[in-house]
């Protein structure tokens, strides 16, 4: 059974439970791509989906709307919020800031197996486009195991939203074009190489270049796909 499947199977038994449901189901839609910027979401629908009442779908809404992955937009409904190039450059700026100074400090307390299994994974993912699984996000795993023991629960909260951010652009991106992914687990690669090297500095510098590579990268499918998206427009008028 999936994921999906058992979300479906069987209403909360609380209130809390409910919300949390129609939360943590509504916010993996949006994160994954399955509901793209700009498409509506009916709280009817969802309550139905989930065998639940409307009044924790709207709670659960209104928690997503505060979050900034929901719009509610007069006249048109509750609609998935837009990714803009600001929201790209502000999230790898602080990703920026924030990751090469959490590994120098979660160095130390680096499992070297764990980095093992990570570089192989990474090389079947480049050699073996499509194995990676839908229902695990392995760049937040990745990024968050090589921060995980900077010993800094408050960084590390930070550090988790950035990369449901990032799950999100990443998720958008793959449905545009596969190649950014790929580069990415040749980059992931190169900062576990020098991770197991005990090249510190080299290690920083292959995380400093991987995030300026997906910013770059996904920058410019944004810009692409409202390029195009123009184009349809133009054809249509």
């Amino acid at each position: 059974m999936t994921e999906s499947e058992s979300a479906t199977s069987a209403p909360a038994s609380s209130s809390a439970d409910r919300k949390t449901l129609a939360y943590e189901t509504l916010k993996r839609q949006i994160l994954t791509g399955k509901l793209l910027p700009g498409m509506p979401v009916s709280e009817k629908a969802l309550a139905e989906q989930l065998h639940i009442s409307r009044t924790p779908v709207h709670e659960a809404v209104q928690e997503l709307v505060r979050e900034k992955l929901l719009n509610v937009m007069p006249r048109r409904g509750t609609l998935v919020s837009p990714v803009s190039l600001e929201d790209i450059r502000q999230l790898y700026e602080l990703r920026r800031i924030l990751e090469p100074q959490l590994l120098i400090l979660s160095l130390p307390n680096l499992n070297r197996t764990e980095l093992l299994a990570s570089k192989d994974y990474y090389r079947r993912c480049a050699s073996t486009p499509g194995i990676e699984s839908s229902e695990s996000d392995h760049d937040a795993d990745f990024h968050l195991f090589l921060s995980g023991g900077c010993g800094n629960s408050y960084a590390m909260k930070i550090l988790k939203q950035l990369m449901e951010q990032t799950l999100r652009i990443r998720s958008l991106s793959n449905i545009w074009d596969e190649s950014r992914y790929l580069h990415a687990c040749e980059e992931h690669i190169a900062i576990a190489d020098a991770l197991l090297d005990g090249d510190l500095e080299g290690a920083c510098k292959a995380m400093n270049l991987h995030l300026n590579n997906s910013e770059e990268g996904y920058r410019r499918m944004l810009s692409e796909t409202r390029t195009k998206e123009e184009e349809v427009k133009w054809l249509w008028q």
